[in-house]
């Protein structure tokens, strides 16, 4: 008890004494790269969400899907914040890698996390201006930096509290990149099917494909973390509170892995829906043939299920063998047909060509 005493008041003291500000950025995708579907990241707003409330009131969000490599730039250098952490993926590595050059040169402690730094972490290590690159899950490991130092270069990102309830309050910050109401930014950016604001929600962390061999066509942990009950409640709630969204983007790896948890978010959802008299469609991801399971497709449309993104990766089995995915081209087709047959369309194929 004591222990715990002295830890809250240390916190409290670094609240107090800590006044500059913190930069959370998703660059500018590189050269020959478009998104056609838009959606603020939902990894940096899992981090702000992680930060205490005092850190909160000084933590903004650059997005590079709608702001230039170079204003973003020319906003930290303004701002001078003292914290950069800076999402990646292999589509926007190279932007990636000068902004956080950038923000070493204005004296910020440069934290670096996402899909590439998670495969490619040994590589990374090399570079002078990371001070800090965490592999894998980082809502606490980045609030222990922000909060803290390490002398440790890469960092494995901790189980413990990993699933904050979400705060979308991020999304309005004001700074000069973006109009002072960053949701308007959606319209015009990416298009699908009429939706207006997409945004991005989790309900469990990790991949279906669960088997003896890792498929390759991703860095997420072979296992499915569900978020509790409560949490995804109160963090729909406050999607819905703090944005204007008709659709919601559950950006989990595959959201047809279990059907009991399929089952619990339908009726959390279903609630809220009820309780705030607002009506939303749900976009996912999902594995077919985690999604030709009994009743799976049937609990989806009951969820409110509008569009699924179905990673087909490849048309010929052998290839997708060699790559581990555990999924055949007549599983894709058949899981295709049924979630047509239940009026849900497949809005992506994802497609690895050569």
């Amino acid at each position: 008890m004591k222990e715990n005493l002295v830890a809250t008041m240390v916190l409290q003291l670094k609240v107090i004494l800590m006044d500059h500000k913190i930069a959370l950025v998703q660059p500018t995708p590189d050269s020959g790269w478009r998104n056609v579907i838009y959606s603020p990241p939902a990894c940096l707003i899992a981090l702000y969400s992680g930060l205490p409330e005092k850190f909160k009131e000084r933590t903004f969000m650059l997005d590079g899907t709608v702001s230039s490599n170079e204003q973003i730039i020319s906003y930290l250098q303004k701002e001078q914040p003292k914290v950069v952490g800076v999402t990646s993926t292999s589509y926007n590595y190279n932007n990636a890698l000068a902004i956080c050059a950038m923000a070493r040169k204005i004296g910020a402690k440069v934290i670096i996390g996402g899909i590439h730094p998670t495969y490619f972490s040994k590589q990374l290590a090399g570079r002078e201006y990371i001070d800090h690159l965490v592999v894998g899950r980082g809502v606490k490991t980045f609030r222990d930096l922000v909060l803290g130092s390490s002398d440790k270069k890469i960092i494995k990102g901790s189980k413990e509290d990993s699933f904050p309830v979400l705060d979308y309050s991020v999304l309005f910050h004001h700074d000069s990149t973006q109009p002072e109401k960053y949701m308007e930014l959606f319209e015009g950016v990416g298009v699908m099917n009429g939706v207006k604001q997409l945004t991005p929600f989790f309900t469990q962390y990790g991949c279906g494909n669960v088997g003896d061999q890792n498929c390759h066509f991703c860095s997420l942990p072979r296992s499915m973390e569900p978020r509790n009950e409560k949490k995804i409640k109160e963090s729909l709630l406050n999607l819905l509170t703090q944005t204007n969204a008709d659709y919601v983007w559950i950006v989990d790896g595959d959201l047809s892995f279990n059907l009991n948890h399929v089952e619990k978010v339908s009726r959390v959802f279903n609630e809220v829906r009820e309780e705030t008299g607002r009506d939303f469609g749900v976009y996912c991801f999902a594995r077919a043939d985690n999604l030709l399971k009994g009743g799976m497709v049937k609990t989806l449309k009951q969820l409110g299920v509008g569009s699924v993104f179905l990673g087909y990766e490849h048309g010929d089995d052998q290839v997708l063998k060699a790559m581990n995915k555990g999924t055949t081209v007549e599983q894709n087709l058949a899981a295709t047909d049924l979630l047509n047959d239940h009026g849900i369309e497949v809005t992506c194929g994802g497609l690895v060509l050569g």
